[in-house]
């Protein structure tokens, strides 16, 4: 007798986790597999030929038992012949009971596919795979044209729709065919859920049985990958924000565990996609915001720069890496906006280019914007007045000024700093 262990990627593996979970459901209900994807049974998928003609199937065997026992525990016996009993046996209670009718189509569905490999004399799953793939193209062309006969020529790959010459999709673990164009009457039969940007695609019993792989976007009805569902995961609630860390570029990873574990203003919320991103939405500009995407009720009192390239929420707009703030009118605007700059080495503001241009009853003095007085001649970040010391160095060849990390680079002759571009053009030295 032949036999394959059935994983996740063989052919059959959904058909026969539908035969194994109904098996358990009647006679082992405590151990009855949850989904498709769990890896507490192992599945052995065997059968044994005719006598007289090794080409012909003649009987199949499914043989069920928990990972972690050494022995079957059910074995799901099918003939395809009538007047032979077909039957579920319990190797543990030594009971047996004809096969629900409810499984006979799926008994004969793993049949077909058995038949076909031992006609071809095919034992690669791969290669199985391949050719159930085109067994179930043809099954789509008979469905949809059952008055045209379908012919049995092993070129014909059967890959394009009947109808209107589309490619055939195909769900991605039992292979049922359907039509990839909306327009035509083949779209739907059988109806498959397809993710709008990955090449996802799974019948609708399959997706069920799965779990969460795809799912329908609240905005756009879209079928999508789960990954591509914006989740808010609810605002934190009851904490103050968090302080930033002088001299530190960024916040700390271990403070946001104080997000992490603080009550929240709502469970997990699912809505919109990548593709549609409903009206509210907001994504933090902050990578280590409390959540990847933030819902309408908790968007609210975020701020977005002036600009309109970043958007921060209320938690991440208090911390001075994620938003600038014009001392004088307090508008926020994100760190690499052009409309305030910032002074490399006190990381103080100074006024926005508004404020700077108009006169002001305001002591400018007690809000302590910074005067910027220089520049790296390199990366253009700026210094005031009091940290001219930032600019450690002056480029040996054109002579601007440098800062420390930009002043890395040497004469290969005399070790002095020179900034990239001299160094491109005289790599030895200036003197």
């Amino acid at each position: 007798m032949s036999t394959w262990i059935i994983g996740y990627a063989h052919p059959m593996y959904m058909g026969i986790f539908r035969i194994m979970k109904t098996t358990y459901h009647m006679l082992d209900p405590l151990n009855e597999p949850p989904s498709a994807d769990e890896t507490q049974h192992t599945v052995t998928l065997g059968y044994t030929v005719s006598q007289e003609d090794p080409s012909v199937l003649s009987t199949l065997f499914i043989h069920f038992r928990l990972s972690k026992e050494a022995h079957t525990r059910f074995t799901v016996v099918f003939h395809d012949i009538p007047g032979i009993n077909s039957r579920i046996e319990d190797e543990v209670k030594d009971l047996c009971i004809p096969i629900p009718l409810e499984l006979v189509p799926r008994m004969i569905e793993v049949y077909e596919f058995v038949s076909v490999i031992v006609s071809h004399h095919m034992d690669d799953y791969k290669v199985a795979r391949m050719l159930w793939k085109r067994v179930q193209a043809k099954k789509f062309h008979k469905r949809v044209l059952p008055q045209k006969p379908v012919l049995n020529d092993a070129s014909e790959s059967f890959s394009q729709c009947p109808i209107c010459n589309s490619d055939l999709i195909h769900c991605m673990t039992c292979q049922v065919a359907s039509c990839g164009s909306g327009g035509c009457r083949g779209y739907s039969q059988p109806p498959l859920a397809q993710c709008v940007r990955h090449q996802q695609i799974l019948c609708i019993p399959c997706l069920e049985d799965h779990g969460p792989r795809l799912e329908k976007c609240g905005g756009c009805e879209s079928w999508c990958c789960t990954r591509d569902i914006f989740e808010c995961s609810g605002r934190p609630v009851g904490i103050s924000p968090i302080p930033r860390v002088p001299g530190r570029e960024i916040i700390s990873p271990d403070a946001f565990d104080i997000y992490n574990d603080a009550a929240r203003a709502h469970p997990p919320r699912r809505d919109s996609c990548i593709n549609c991103h409903m009206p509210g939405w907001q994504n933090c500009d902050n990578p280590r915001c409390w959540s990847p995407a933030i819902c309408p009720e908790c968007a609210s009192g975020g701020v977005e720069c002036l600009c309109g390239e970043l958007w921060a929420c209320n938690l991440c707009a208090n911390h001075d890496d994620v938003v600038m703030r014009c001392p004088r009118c307090d508008r926020p605007f994100c760190p690499s906006c052009y409309y305030i700059d910032r002074c490399v080495g006190c990381e103080g503001e100074s006024l926005c280019f508004d404020c700077a241009e108009e006169a002001s009853d305001v002591d400018d003095g007690a809000l302590k914007p910074v005067i910027l007085v220089a520049s790296c001649g390199i990366c253009k970040e700026k210094v005031c007045d009091h940290c001219l010391s930032y600019l450690a160095a002056s480029c040996a060849g054109c002579s601007c000024q440098l800062c420390g990390n930009c002043a890395s680079t040497k004469c290969l002759t005399c070790d002095r700093p020179v900034c990239e571009d001299c160094f491109a053009n005289h790599p030895n030295c200036f003197r």
